[in-house]
């Protein structure tokens, strides 16, 4: 179901920092994860994917058994309720990572090369639905993130001008060069 591109973002009054991107070659062409690429469309997996929150899960499931195990260290291997709690969250971890590689991706960003589109979900906090609208509405824009680890992260968004929803299409640490990349590889996929 498309929601009219008219409608105003919950965020509508929030001003996106970072450079914006003309719509031309930038870089050598980086190919993105997609989940389909043909000469029609190319679908990559949105944000807020169900298999993202799997993902997430698993990834605390890890830290519990790593802190078990160090729990169980720490009490010079005396205190087998910090072996339980490793054990457990190592099987865990071991069914999501199973239930994540069955899962397929449901929510996707879609850039439709014949009808000249690109249609995107929009977050549940901000209303639902999808945003579908010419390529020519979209505008792109590298936004420096916050420092992970000493690195700074580079995200790459895609923004809607008249409604101000946007998706991250790449969130990249190890610098600049696979951002601009990415933009470029759909500048020329989307401008045939």
């Amino acid at each position: 179901m498309d929601t009219s591109v008219s409608r105003k973002s919950l965020f509508s009054w929030m001003k996106f920092g970072g450079k914006h991107l003309p719509k031309r070659l930038l870089r050598p062409f980086a190919l993105p994860a997609y989940h389909r690429l043909d000469e029609t469309k190319l679908l990559l997996v949105a944000e807020g994917d169900k298999r993202n929150w799997v993902n997430m899960l698993r990834g605390f499931s890890y830290v519990f058994a790593g802190g078990g195990v160090i729990g169980w260290a720490a009490t010079q291997f005396r205190e087998p309720v910090a072996l339980y709690v490793a054990v457990v969250a190592t099987v865990v971890s071991i069914i999501l990572k199973y239930l994540e590689n069955k899962l397929q991706p449901t929510r996707f960003i879609i850039f439709d090369r014949d009808e000249g589109t690109v249609s995107f979900p929009v977050p549940l906090l901000s209303g639902g639905g999808r945003v579908t609208a010419p390529w020519s509405e979209y505008v792109g824009r590298l936004v420096l993130g916050a420092p992970v680890a000493g690195e700074s992260r580079h995200l790459l968004m895609l923004i809607h001008k008249p409604s101000r929803f946007g998706p991250y299409i790449e969130n990249s640490i190890f610098g600049i060069d696979r951002p601009l990349g990415l933009w470029s590889f759909l500048v020329q996929y989307m401008d045939k």
